[in-house]
């Protein structure tokens, strides 16, 4: 059981299901129907997401022993091989799920987990470009959702994007801002070592207050829209605050909590997107 709650961890599964939620709600925007391609496009990325998180702790073990000691390599509760091994598994389960779903699902995938490894070994050290990638792997779960229908992609499914990436951009730097000091001692200069903490802060705090503005024009898309208002609300609320805190107070305990909170935003914005 210790062995199989460290491979939880080092998957970080929440977010795997994070992700296939919002590519069930890409999916469901263009076909409001379940199927087995919906199953498909869901566990394939959810594997997916846990491969890349599971080479994200391979790659950085030394940022982590600074920013997040308690992630399984570095306590010791998985070795390297064991880890090495459950990435390549999901990334080998992520494709072989996708194979059936046709060829713009799987090329998306496959490029997904080309960048998403890139940042891990690489992409992370070029500041705003690391930033801007990370960004766009999460929001394209939305596209991904929407391909795996073999339809049309729809325009909301565009304004889902395009939200997801502004919203993931703060956070992102945001998470700069937390593990400045880990990031330092590795040679990592993110954009709150350029420029910062401060103007950091307030950079993170622009691309959420955009990604605000712009989850405006989505009502005009559901029918339920009493219930998704009342979930758009509480979720420009989540946001709204986070971006007083960051551009107020953008200190590595701030963006934690920033960080943490946002998460939830995020979780209750995807739930809202897969209402009709």
């Amino acid at each position: 059981m210790g062995k199989f709650r460290a491979y939880l961890k080092l998957s970080r599964i929440e977010h795997g299901v994070m992700t296939g939620l919002a590519v069930v709600a890409g999916y469901l925007a263009v076909n409001a129907s379940f199927s087995l391609r919906l199953v498909l496009a869901f566990l394939s990325s959810l594997f997916a997401e846990m491969s890349l998180f599971a080479f994200n702790d391979i790659f950085n073990i030394e940022e982590d022993r600074v920013n997040s000691p308690e992630r399984p390599l570095v306590r010791g509760d998985l070795s390297r091989r064991e880890a090495l091994a459950f990435a390549a598994v999901a990334s080998t389960s992520a494709l072989l799920l996708a194979l059936p779903l046709g060829a713009y699902p799987v090329l998306l995938l496959l490029a997904a987990l080309a960048i998403g490894n890139a940042y891990n070994y690489y992409l992370k050290r070029l500041s705003i470009i690391g930033n801007l990638a990370v960004a766009g792997l999460t929001a394209s779960s939305f596209l991904y959702g929407a391909l795996a229908t073999g339809l049309a992609v729809e325009e909301k499914v565009s304004l889902f994007f395009l939200i997801a990436f502004l919203a993931n951009i703060g956070r992102e730097i945001a998470k700069g801002v937390r593990d400045l000091e880990g990031d330092i001692r590795v040679g990592v200069c993110t954009l709150a070592c350029e420029i910062g903490v401060k103007q950091a802060g307030l950079v993170s705090a622009i691309f959420m207050a955009l990604a605000v503005a712009l989850s405006l024009a989505s009502p005009q898309y559901f029918a339920l829209k009493e219930p998704f208002v009342a979930m758009l609300a509480l979720t420009d609320a989540i946001f709204i605050h986070s971006i007083y805190t960051i551009a107020r107070t953008p200190t590595p305990e701030a963006a934690g909590i920033v960080r943490r909170n946002t998460l939830i935003g995020m979780l209750v914005a995807i739930l809202a997107f897969t209402l009709p």
